[in-house]
Protein backbone atom coordinates (compact mmCIF):
# COMPACT_ATOMS: atom_id res chain seq x y z
CA UNK A 1 0.00 0.00 0.00
CA UNK A 2 1.35 3.49 -1.22
CA UNK A 3 1.55 5.82 1.59
CA UNK A 4 -0.58 8.83 1.60
CA UNK A 5 2.43 11.22 2.57
CA UNK A 6 5.93 11.53 2.96
CA UNK A 7 8.44 12.29 5.58
CA UNK A 8 10.74 15.64 4.93
CA UNK A 9 14.38 15.52 6.51
CA UNK A 10 12.70 18.27 9.61
CA UNK A 11 10.15 15.62 10.13
CA UNK A 12 6.99 17.24 8.68
CA UNK A 13 4.21 15.50 7.37
CA UNK A 14 2.98 17.12 4.18
CA UNK A 15 0.00 16.19 2.09
CA UNK A 16 0.53 15.28 -1.86
CA UNK A 17 0.02 17.47 -4.56
CA UNK A 18 -3.08 15.89 -6.23
CA UNK A 19 -4.63 19.75 -7.15
CA UNK A 20 -1.68 20.18 -9.71
CA UNK A 21 -2.93 18.16 -12.32
CA UNK A 22 -6.40 19.52 -12.83
CA UNK A 23 -4.77 22.78 -12.54
CA UNK A 24 -2.31 22.06 -15.03
CA UNK A 25 -4.59 20.68 -17.40
CA UNK A 26 -7.06 24.04 -17.28
CA UNK A 27 -3.99 26.04 -17.80
CA UNK A 28 -2.97 23.71 -21.01
CA UNK A 29 -6.60 24.03 -22.50
CA UNK A 30 -6.35 28.06 -21.84
CA UNK A 31 -3.22 27.98 -24.03
CA UNK A 32 -4.23 25.82 -26.41
CA UNK A 33 -7.81 27.97 -27.33
CA UNK A 34 -5.52 31.47 -27.15
CA UNK A 35 -3.48 29.72 -29.71
CA UNK A 36 -6.05 28.52 -32.12
CA UNK A 37 -8.20 31.12 -32.00
CA UNK A 38 -4.70 33.39 -32.72
CA UNK A 39 -4.06 31.40 -35.90
CA UNK A 40 -8.05 31.82 -37.20
CA UNK A 41 -7.88 35.11 -36.09
CA UNK A 42 -4.95 35.59 -38.63
CA UNK A 43 -5.72 33.29 -41.39
CA UNK A 44 -5.57 34.82 -44.79
CA UNK A 45 -3.58 38.33 -43.76
CA UNK A 46 -0.55 38.96 -45.28
CA UNK A 47 2.63 38.00 -43.74
CA UNK A 48 4.47 41.29 -42.24
CA UNK A 49 7.72 42.54 -43.66
CA UNK A 50 10.77 43.22 -42.16
CA UNK A 51 8.29 43.02 -38.48
CA UNK A 52 6.54 45.71 -39.83
CA UNK A 53 3.03 46.16 -37.55
CA UNK A 54 -0.08 46.11 -39.86
CA UNK A 55 -1.40 49.41 -40.72
CA UNK A 56 -4.88 50.22 -41.52
CA UNK A 57 -5.49 50.93 -44.41
CA UNK A 58 -9.19 52.24 -46.21
CA UNK A 59 -10.75 50.37 -48.91
CA UNK A 60 -12.46 50.90 -52.07
CA UNK A 61 -11.04 54.04 -54.37
CA UNK A 62 -9.99 56.99 -52.73
CA UNK A 63 -9.53 61.11 -53.26
CA UNK A 64 -6.83 62.05 -53.61
CA UNK A 65 -5.68 65.45 -53.33
CA UNK A 66 -2.24 67.22 -55.22
CA UNK A 67 -0.25 70.08 -55.12
CA UNK A 68 2.88 70.55 -58.40
CA UNK A 69 5.71 71.98 -56.42
CA UNK A 70 8.56 73.89 -58.31
CA UNK A 71 11.77 73.18 -56.27
CA UNK A 72 14.69 75.15 -55.90
CA UNK A 73 17.60 74.02 -58.45
CA UNK A 74 21.19 74.08 -57.23
CA UNK A 75 24.17 72.53 -58.47
CA UNK A 76 26.77 70.57 -56.94
CA UNK A 77 29.77 68.22 -58.30
CA UNK A 78 29.80 64.69 -56.83
CA UNK A 79 32.02 63.21 -54.18
CA UNK A 80 34.40 60.44 -54.62
CA UNK A 81 33.60 59.39 -58.14
CA UNK A 82 35.12 56.03 -58.42
CA UNK A 83 34.27 54.03 -61.86
CA UNK A 84 35.82 50.16 -62.22
CA UNK A 85 35.69 49.28 -65.65
CA UNK A 86 33.52 45.87 -66.81
CA UNK A 87 35.40 45.73 -69.88
CA UNK A 88 32.42 45.28 -72.98
CA UNK A 89 30.01 44.19 -70.33
CA UNK A 90 27.52 47.31 -69.93
CA UNK A 91 25.71 46.85 -66.83
CA UNK A 92 21.87 48.22 -66.40
CA UNK A 93 19.80 46.85 -63.34
CA UNK A 94 21.60 46.71 -60.01
CA UNK A 95 20.51 45.30 -56.62
CA UNK A 96 23.11 44.73 -53.31
CA UNK A 97 23.27 41.73 -51.23
CA UNK A 98 24.00 41.60 -47.54
CA UNK A 99 27.45 40.80 -48.46
CA UNK A 100 28.00 44.58 -50.05
CA UNK A 101 28.24 42.83 -53.84
CA UNK A 102 26.48 44.46 -55.96
CA UNK A 103 24.54 42.32 -58.81
CA UNK A 104 23.33 43.72 -62.25
CA UNK A 105 22.15 42.10 -65.11
CA UNK A 106 23.36 43.67 -68.58
CA UNK A 107 24.60 42.73 -71.80
CA UNK A 108 27.69 42.23 -74.03
CA UNK A 109 27.55 45.78 -75.73
CA UNK A 110 29.72 44.47 -78.90
CA UNK A 111 28.49 41.43 -79.40
CA UNK A 112 28.12 41.55 -83.07
CA UNK A 113 24.50 41.75 -84.08
CA UNK A 114 23.68 39.92 -81.60
CA UNK A 115 21.88 40.46 -77.90
CA UNK A 116 23.54 38.59 -75.45
CA UNK A 117 22.21 38.89 -71.88
CA UNK A 118 24.34 38.51 -68.55
CA UNK A 119 24.48 38.71 -64.92
CA UNK A 120 27.60 40.12 -63.09
CA UNK A 121 28.72 40.25 -59.68
CA UNK A 122 30.99 43.08 -58.52
CA UNK A 123 32.87 43.24 -55.11
CA UNK A 124 33.25 46.10 -53.17
CA UNK A 125 36.50 46.50 -53.87
CA UNK A 126 35.61 46.89 -58.01
CA UNK A 127 36.13 43.28 -59.23
CA UNK A 128 33.25 42.24 -61.62
CA UNK A 129 32.31 38.70 -62.81
CA UNK A 130 29.84 38.17 -65.51
CA UNK A 131 28.25 34.90 -65.64
CA UNK A 132 26.34 34.59 -68.87
CA UNK A 133 22.79 33.64 -69.18
CA UNK A 134 21.93 30.99 -71.75
CA UNK A 135 20.10 30.90 -74.60
CA UNK A 136 19.98 34.58 -75.33
CA UNK A 137 21.70 35.17 -78.06
CA UNK A 138 19.13 36.19 -80.38
CA UNK A 139 19.20 38.22 -84.12
CA UNK A 140 18.28 41.72 -83.70
CA UNK A 141 14.93 42.97 -85.76
CA UNK A 142 16.08 43.32 -89.12
CA UNK A 143 16.72 47.17 -89.72
CA UNK A 144 15.36 48.35 -86.55
CA UNK A 145 17.26 49.37 -83.74
CA UNK A 146 16.06 47.54 -79.97
CA UNK A 147 16.15 49.01 -77.05
CA UNK A 148 18.38 46.80 -74.96
CA UNK A 149 17.96 48.86 -71.75
CA UNK A 150 14.49 48.67 -71.66
CA UNK A 151 14.78 45.09 -72.54
CA UNK A 152 16.36 44.64 -69.10
CA UNK A 153 14.48 43.99 -65.75
CA UNK A 154 14.64 44.20 -61.76
CA UNK A 155 16.24 41.61 -59.96
CA UNK A 156 15.25 40.12 -56.95
CA UNK A 157 16.44 37.20 -53.84
CA UNK A 158 15.13 34.51 -52.55
CA UNK A 159 15.24 33.37 -49.34
CA UNK A 160 17.63 30.65 -50.42
CA UNK A 161 20.00 33.21 -51.79
CA UNK A 162 19.22 32.49 -55.54
CA UNK A 163 18.69 35.24 -57.64
CA UNK A 164 16.10 36.30 -60.04
CA UNK A 165 14.94 38.04 -63.12
CA UNK A 166 13.06 38.84 -66.29
CA UNK A 167 14.07 36.41 -69.43
CA UNK A 168 13.34 37.68 -72.97
CA UNK A 169 14.65 35.96 -76.24
CA UNK A 170 13.34 37.49 -79.53
CA UNK A 171 11.64 34.52 -81.72
CA UNK A 172 12.51 35.55 -85.21
CA UNK A 173 10.11 33.02 -87.11
CA UNK A 174 7.05 34.59 -84.67
CA UNK A 175 8.28 38.37 -84.70
CA UNK A 176 7.81 38.82 -80.92
CA UNK A 177 9.53 38.12 -77.27
CA UNK A 178 9.43 35.43 -75.83
CA UNK A 179 9.45 35.84 -71.84
CA UNK A 180 10.36 33.94 -68.85
CA UNK A 181 11.28 34.06 -64.85
CA UNK A 182 15.09 32.83 -64.68
CA UNK A 183 16.71 32.04 -61.81
CA UNK A 184 20.67 31.85 -60.84
CA UNK A 185 21.94 29.87 -57.80
CA UNK A 186 24.98 30.86 -56.14
CA UNK A 187 26.65 28.14 -58.20
CA UNK A 188 26.32 30.18 -61.18
CA UNK A 189 23.80 27.01 -62.60
CA UNK A 190 20.54 28.55 -64.32
CA UNK A 191 17.01 27.71 -64.68
CA UNK A 192 13.69 29.09 -66.23
CA UNK A 193 9.80 29.18 -65.85
CA UNK A 194 7.86 30.29 -69.13
CA UNK A 195 5.65 33.05 -68.71
CA UNK A 196 2.91 32.18 -71.74
CA UNK A 197 1.75 35.32 -73.73
CA UNK A 198 -1.59 36.34 -74.05
CA UNK A 199 -3.74 38.71 -75.98
CA UNK A 200 -2.66 39.89 -79.78
CA UNK A 201 1.13 38.64 -78.99
CA UNK A 202 1.91 42.34 -78.35
CA UNK A 203 3.53 40.95 -75.11
CA UNK A 204 6.01 42.13 -72.69
CA UNK A 205 6.31 41.04 -68.90
CA UNK A 206 7.98 44.25 -67.07
CA UNK A 207 8.21 44.34 -63.20
CA UNK A 208 9.07 41.59 -60.44
CA UNK A 209 9.31 41.24 -57.06
CA UNK A 210 9.24 38.73 -54.25
CA UNK A 211 6.20 38.64 -51.67
CA UNK A 212 5.88 37.79 -48.68
CA UNK A 213 4.14 34.34 -49.03
CA UNK A 214 7.29 33.72 -50.96
CA UNK A 215 6.04 33.86 -54.25
CA UNK A 216 7.01 35.76 -57.47
CA UNK A 217 4.56 38.58 -58.32
CA UNK A 218 5.11 40.20 -61.86
CA UNK A 219 3.48 42.80 -63.90
CA UNK A 220 2.27 41.56 -67.52
CA UNK A 221 0.90 43.72 -70.75
CA UNK A 222 -0.54 42.46 -74.00
CA UNK A 223 -0.56 45.82 -75.20
CA UNK A 224 -3.03 45.17 -78.45
CA UNK A 225 -3.51 46.78 -81.49
CA UNK A 226 -5.81 49.07 -83.67
CA UNK A 227 -8.45 45.99 -83.54
CA UNK A 228 -8.21 46.13 -79.24
CA UNK A 229 -6.90 47.82 -76.39
CA UNK A 230 -4.59 44.84 -75.35
CA UNK A 231 -4.69 42.76 -71.89
CA UNK A 232 -3.20 43.99 -68.69
CA UNK A 233 -2.00 41.45 -65.79
CA UNK A 234 -0.93 40.81 -62.63
CA UNK A 235 1.29 37.01 -62.19
CA UNK A 236 1.41 34.97 -59.53
CA UNK A 237 4.19 32.59 -59.96
CA UNK A 238 5.76 29.76 -57.07
CA UNK A 239 9.59 29.29 -57.43
CA UNK A 240 8.14 25.54 -58.84
CA UNK A 241 6.17 27.54 -61.75
CA UNK A 242 2.83 26.98 -61.22
CA UNK A 243 1.19 30.37 -62.36
CA UNK A 244 -2.25 32.11 -61.55
CA UNK A 245 -3.17 35.20 -63.48
CA UNK A 246 -4.78 38.31 -62.31
CA UNK A 247 -6.60 40.23 -65.24
CA UNK A 248 -7.04 44.23 -64.51
CA UNK A 249 -9.08 46.22 -66.05
CA UNK A 250 -8.37 47.39 -69.78
CA UNK A 251 -6.01 50.46 -70.47
CA UNK A 252 -4.73 50.53 -67.25
CA UNK A 253 -1.60 49.09 -68.30
CA UNK A 254 1.22 47.95 -65.20
CA UNK A 255 4.84 48.64 -65.22
CA UNK A 256 6.16 48.47 -61.59
CA UNK A 257 5.34 46.11 -58.59
CA UNK A 258 6.78 46.70 -55.44
CA UNK A 259 6.19 44.67 -51.51
CA UNK A 260 5.19 47.35 -49.23
CA UNK A 261 6.09 47.26 -45.85
CA UNK A 262 2.55 46.10 -44.40
CA UNK A 263 2.99 43.02 -46.22
CA UNK A 264 0.58 43.90 -48.89
CA UNK A 265 1.57 44.25 -53.02
CA UNK A 266 1.94 47.52 -54.61
CA UNK A 267 1.67 48.42 -58.28
CA UNK A 268 1.09 51.26 -60.48
CA UNK A 269 -0.98 51.92 -63.93
CA UNK A 270 -1.32 54.57 -66.36
CA UNK A 271 -3.68 56.65 -64.07
CA UNK A 272 -3.43 54.87 -60.51
CA UNK A 273 -1.57 53.32 -57.51
CA UNK A 274 -3.29 50.36 -56.62
CA UNK A 275 -2.66 48.16 -53.36
CA UNK A 276 -2.87 44.71 -53.70
CA UNK A 277 -3.72 41.55 -51.46
CA UNK A 278 -1.84 38.44 -51.81
CA UNK A 279 -5.08 36.34 -52.78
CA UNK A 280 -5.25 38.70 -56.18
CA UNK A 281 -7.57 41.25 -54.51
CA UNK A 282 -7.28 44.71 -55.47
CA UNK A 283 -8.21 46.43 -51.78
CA UNK A 284 -7.24 50.69 -52.28
CA UNK A 285 -6.81 52.84 -55.74
CA UNK A 286 -4.61 55.98 -55.29
CA UNK A 287 -5.95 58.00 -58.76
CA UNK A 288 -3.27 59.94 -59.46
CA UNK A 289 -3.09 62.55 -62.45
CA UNK A 290 -7.03 62.25 -63.06
CA UNK A 291 -7.03 58.39 -63.01
CA UNK A 292 -6.65 56.55 -65.61
CA UNK A 293 -6.73 57.73 -68.88
CA UNK A 294 -7.84 55.42 -72.48
CA UNK A 295 -6.35 58.29 -74.85
CA UNK A 296 -2.59 58.08 -73.11
CA UNK A 297 -1.35 54.48 -72.26
CA UNK A 298 2.40 55.94 -72.10
CA UNK A 299 1.55 58.30 -69.58
CA UNK A 300 1.36 56.75 -65.56
CA UNK A 301 3.93 56.40 -62.81
CA UNK A 302 6.90 53.68 -61.87
CA UNK A 303 9.80 52.70 -59.52
CA UNK A 304 8.04 52.95 -56.27
CA UNK A 305 9.67 52.66 -53.62
CA UNK A 306 8.15 53.36 -49.66
CA UNK A 307 10.23 55.84 -47.26
CA UNK A 308 8.75 54.74 -44.54
CA UNK A 309 4.90 53.13 -43.61
CA UNK A 310 2.77 55.83 -45.28
CA UNK A 311 4.97 57.89 -47.54
CA UNK A 312 5.36 56.04 -51.21
CA UNK A 313 7.51 57.89 -54.16
CA UNK A 314 7.50 57.11 -57.81
CA UNK A 315 8.44 58.28 -61.07
CA UNK A 316 5.18 60.38 -62.86
CA UNK A 317 5.86 59.81 -66.64
CA UNK A 318 4.00 61.55 -69.79
CA UNK A 319 4.62 62.34 -73.11
CA UNK A 320 6.07 66.09 -73.21
CA UNK A 321 2.46 66.83 -75.48
CA UNK A 322 0.59 66.05 -72.28
CA UNK A 323 2.85 67.03 -69.91
CA UNK A 324 6.23 69.10 -70.60
CA UNK A 325 7.70 68.99 -67.70
CA UNK A 326 9.22 65.43 -66.00
CA UNK A 327 8.30 64.40 -62.42
CA UNK A 328 8.83 62.52 -59.56
CA UNK A 329 5.67 62.69 -56.89
CA UNK A 330 5.20 61.81 -53.49
CA UNK A 331 1.93 59.72 -52.35
CA UNK A 332 1.51 60.35 -48.38
CA UNK A 333 -0.82 57.20 -47.38
CA UNK A 334 -2.07 59.38 -44.42
CA UNK A 335 -3.31 62.85 -45.65
CA UNK A 336 -4.14 61.00 -48.56
CA UNK A 337 -2.11 63.90 -50.63
CA UNK A 338 0.44 63.58 -53.77
CA UNK A 339 3.11 66.46 -53.84
CA UNK A 340 4.45 66.44 -57.68
CA UNK A 341 8.15 68.14 -57.52
CA UNK A 342 8.83 69.28 -61.24
CA UNK A 343 12.18 68.72 -63.25
CA UNK A 344 14.06 70.81 -65.62
CA UNK A 345 13.39 70.23 -69.30
CA UNK A 346 15.64 67.72 -70.63
CA UNK A 347 17.89 68.55 -73.53
CA UNK A 348 15.85 66.74 -75.88
CA UNK A 349 12.41 67.81 -75.65
CA UNK A 350 10.91 65.48 -77.74
CA UNK A 351 11.62 62.74 -75.26
CA UNK A 352 9.76 61.76 -72.54
CA UNK A 353 10.87 59.99 -68.58
CA UNK A 354 10.65 56.72 -69.00
CA UNK A 355 12.36 54.98 -65.91
CA UNK A 356 13.34 56.69 -62.87
CA UNK A 357 16.15 54.80 -60.50
CA UNK A 358 14.69 55.99 -57.00
CA UNK A 359 17.30 55.76 -53.78
CA UNK A 360 16.41 56.48 -50.43
CA UNK A 361 19.32 57.84 -47.63
CA UNK A 362 19.24 57.83 -44.69
CA UNK A 363 18.49 61.65 -43.59
CA UNK A 364 14.94 60.91 -45.75
CA UNK A 365 16.57 62.16 -49.14
CA UNK A 366 15.60 61.19 -52.69
CA UNK A 367 18.41 60.57 -54.89
CA UNK A 368 17.56 59.38 -58.37
CA UNK A 369 18.34 59.76 -62.53
CA UNK A 370 16.15 59.83 -65.43
CA UNK A 371 16.07 57.60 -68.50
CA UNK A 372 14.55 59.16 -71.48
CA UNK A 373 12.75 57.21 -74.18
CA UNK A 374 13.94 57.77 -77.43
CA UNK A 375 16.83 54.70 -77.06
CA UNK A 376 19.88 54.74 -75.14
CA UNK A 377 21.51 57.85 -77.13
CA UNK A 378 19.24 60.43 -75.17
CA UNK A 379 21.38 59.26 -71.84
CA UNK A 380 24.16 61.42 -73.56
CA UNK A 381 22.27 63.80 -71.96
CA UNK A 382 22.17 62.98 -68.53
CA UNK A 383 25.25 63.08 -66.80
CA UNK A 384 23.92 63.72 -63.45
CA UNK A 385 21.74 62.18 -60.40
CA UNK A 386 19.13 64.48 -59.00
CA UNK A 387 18.88 65.06 -55.36
CA UNK A 388 15.90 66.00 -53.93
CA UNK A 389 16.87 67.36 -50.24
CA UNK A 390 14.44 67.08 -46.97
CA UNK A 391 13.77 70.58 -47.16
CA UNK A 392 12.52 70.38 -51.06
CA UNK A 393 15.62 71.56 -52.57
CA UNK A 394 16.83 70.12 -55.67
CA UNK A 395 20.72 69.63 -56.47
CA UNK A 396 22.12 68.47 -59.59
CA UNK A 397 24.78 66.15 -58.59
CA UNK A 398 27.69 67.11 -61.48
CA UNK A 399 29.16 63.64 -62.68
CA UNK A 400 32.82 63.93 -64.77
CA UNK A 401 32.45 65.24 -67.99
CA UNK A 402 30.66 62.24 -71.14
CA UNK A 403 29.87 59.62 -67.59
CA UNK A 404 26.72 58.63 -68.33
CA UNK A 405 24.36 57.64 -65.59
CA UNK A 406 22.79 54.09 -65.21
CA UNK A 407 20.25 51.95 -62.26
CA UNK A 408 21.83 52.61 -58.86
CA UNK A 409 21.61 51.13 -55.51
CA UNK A 410 22.68 51.96 -51.94
CA UNK A 411 24.79 49.61 -51.04
CA UNK A 412 25.67 48.57 -47.36
CA UNK A 413 28.78 50.68 -47.26
CA UNK A 414 27.06 54.12 -47.75
CA UNK A 415 28.10 54.42 -51.01
CA UNK A 416 25.34 54.98 -54.42
CA UNK A 417 26.41 52.45 -56.74
CA UNK A 418 25.60 52.42 -60.31
CA UNK A 419 26.19 51.29 -64.00
CA UNK A 420 28.01 54.40 -66.13
CA UNK A 421 29.41 54.42 -69.51
CA UNK A 422 31.81 56.86 -70.84
CA UNK A 423 32.05 58.01 -74.49
CA UNK A 424 35.49 58.52 -75.26
CA UNK A 425 37.38 61.24 -77.94
CA UNK A 426 36.61 58.17 -81.07
CA UNK A 427 33.13 57.94 -80.18
CA UNK A 428 34.01 54.77 -78.46
CA UNK A 429 31.80 53.24 -75.19
CA UNK A 430 33.82 52.67 -72.36
CA UNK A 431 31.43 50.77 -69.27
CA UNK A 432 32.17 50.06 -65.82
CA UNK A 433 30.30 50.06 -62.17
CA UNK A 434 31.15 53.32 -60.64
CA UNK A 435 30.21 54.65 -56.72
CA UNK A 436 29.55 57.83 -55.38
CA UNK A 437 29.61 59.27 -52.15
CA UNK A 438 26.09 61.02 -50.58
Amino acid sequence: MRPSSMATPSGDIRPRRTWLVPVAATLLFVVLSAMIFTVLAHRGSPPQVGGAKPTPFPTGTITVTSTIVSPPLTSAPVKDYQAFSTGTYQPGQVITDQQGNIWSEGYDAFAPNQIREDLARTTPAGVTTVFPIPDTTSSTFPGQEVDLLRRLSPLVFDQRGDIWFIHSVFDAAQNTFVYSLGRMNPTGQFTFLPVPSFGSGNFGVDSLTLAPDSNLWFTANDYGDHKNPGIRRIGRMTLTGKLTWFTLPAMSQTVSIITGPDGYLWFATNGAIERLALDGTITTTYPINGGVDSSCIACGANSLVFSGEHTLWFADFAPPSRQPLARIGRLDLVSRTVTYYTLPRTDNPNSFLRLFTIALTSDKGVWFNTQLGGGYTDLLHKRQFYHLLPNGTLVTEQLPTKVITGESVFAPDGKLWFGSAKLDSANQYHFSIAHITP
